[in-house]
């Protein structure tokens, strides 16, 4: 079987698409080891670490992630010790996740190895939009570059070329529906409303809170851990029916949903990654059966709309979201309706069978 290294620009904490594509490779026989930037200094007795068989080896170099240019001197000290620890090892792949890592990676493969470029977003967008030009340039420039390129939907690939069309390999970051499918709810008198996931939108988070502040009818659970956490715990204080809980382990993911009548899957409408996305957890809310409140304009309020299974809202609109969950907690009947839709949807997006699309990578 194959050696197979990876690049990954966080701590893998773990990263879950990452854990999840390791662990299947393991399973198949490949020897893998992930090189890691561990900006937050979060592992600084666990530098190097096994979990489930998968090689950690992290780099202690301080940065703070979404601090835009300012981590450009830290980023070099990370391609530095990539460099150093590629160009003397004997490797199969290299396997690198993202735009930043794919640089990475350029910079410090062997040249008997063969390049697979995951791509886990779409990357003209948001801060970077105003970039958008030089990016495709680097797109184009490291596709032609690879052996593989891994996308997860369609808008990624609209600037593709014909020529390296070939490469694709469709692999969505579907949830492991066996670790889900069997949630079962608890009951409330309230309207459970959770978002679950990586914290780093304040101000669409902010308002959900106001929009439920004193009215015991709702409850917020906030889950998760990320750059807007601290904030946005320092403000649940003063809400009486908001928690936030921080980091998690990702096998907690069924009790949080066992405890929630309707996901919150709500990102900034004026990032295009967020319209044309569709969420990991908009996937696990389905695998739940729990009815999904989404952003208008995006992929998923298409997604909704075509199986019945949530609504959309303008989220930056307080009384448009104040409208929308005093409809269902007076209406519960839709929740239902959207649920039992999803029952005829809940197998069909899965981890465990996309997964298999790696085996026409690593052959």
């Amino acid at each position: 079987m194959s050696v197979i290294k990876m690049i990954l620009t966080n701590g893998f904490d773990p990263d879950i698409r990452v854990y999840k594509e390791a662990k299947y490779l393991i399973k198949k026989g490949h020897e893998v080891e992930i090189l890691c930037w561990d900006r937050k200094n979060y592992y600084k007795d666990k530098q190097v670490e096994n979990i489930d068989g998968i090689n950690i080896k992290r780099y202690e170099i301080l940065s703070k992630p979404g601090s835009g240019f300012k981590q450009i001197p830290a980023y070099f000290k990370f391609l530095k010790k990539c460099r150093k620890e590629l160009k003397k090892a004997q490797y199969d792949y290299l396997h690198c996740h993202d735009l930043d890592g794919m640089i990475i990676g350029y910079f410090s493969k062997n040249m008997n190895a063969k390049f697979i470029f995951d791509m886990h977003e779409f990357y003209e967008s948001g801060r970077m939009g105003r970039y958008a030009y030089i990016i495709r340039r680097m797109l184009n420039f490291f596709q032609n570059k690879c052996y593989k390129i891994i996308y997860v939907n369609d808008f990624q690939i609209k600037g593709i070329s014909d020529k390296n069309k070939d490469k694709l390999v469709y692999i969505p970051n579907y949830p492991e529906t066996s670790k889900l499918t069997d949630t079962q709810k608890t009951n409330s008198e309230k309207l459970r409303i959770s978002y679950i996931g990586t914290v780093r939108q304040y101000e669409i988070l902010k308002i959900l809170m106001g929009a439920v502040k004193d009215d015991e009818r709702f409850f917020v659970s906030i889950n998760g851990d990320g750059m807007c956490y601290q904030n946005i715990k320092e403000l649940s204080v003063n809400y009486s029916n908001v928690e936030v809980t921080g980091r998690y382990n990702h096998d907690e993911l069924a009790k949080f949903y066992q405890n929630t009548d309707l996901l919150y899957c709500i990102y900034d409408s004026q990032i295009k990654n967020h319209n044309t996305a569709i969420a990991t957890k908009f996937f696990e809310a389905i695998a739940t059966l729990t009815p999904i409140i989404v952003t208008e304009g995006s992929a998923m309020e298409q997604v909704c709309k075509e199986y019945g299974i949530g609504i959309s809202i303008d989220s930056k609109n307080i009384d448009t979201i104040k409208s929308a969950l005093q409809d269902l907690y007076y209406n519960r009947e839709k929740l239902t309706s959207m649920s039992d839709n999803m029952k005829k949807i809940q197998f069909d997006f899965s981890w465990e069978e996309i997964v298999k699309n790696f085996d026409v990578i690593y052959n």
